[in-house]
């Protein structure tokens, strides 16, 4: 296994997340919004610290996903309630 650094990780992981996202249109301006976001969140981890970079922006995607999911959730419950208050002519 090779050693990677942290800038590599940051740059390897903001394409990945860019790339997937639905609207392509200005893929360079949101790669390099998610690069700057992950060179601010690893900002404490030395440069030799690939690993840890990772460890640290996998979990940082994860609750963002946690965080989407809730708020689906939540707006699921509350649609049923703003339906059955609509008004019926």
């Amino acid at each position: 296994m090779t050693s990677r650094t942290k800038s590599s990780v940051i740059a390897e992981a903001s394409k990945i997340i860019a790339s997937y996202h639905p609207k392509q249109k200005d893929y360079l301006r949101r790669w390099e919004t998610w690069r700057t976001t992950l060179d601010w969140l690893c900002r404490d981890i030395p440069e030799f610290q690939g690993d840890l970079a990772a460890k640290r922006i996998v979990g940082y995607v994860k609750d963002i996903l946690a965080q989407k999911r809730r708020l689906q959730r939540k707006n699921r419950r509350t649609a049923h309630i703003a339906i059955r208050h609509l008004p019926i002519n």
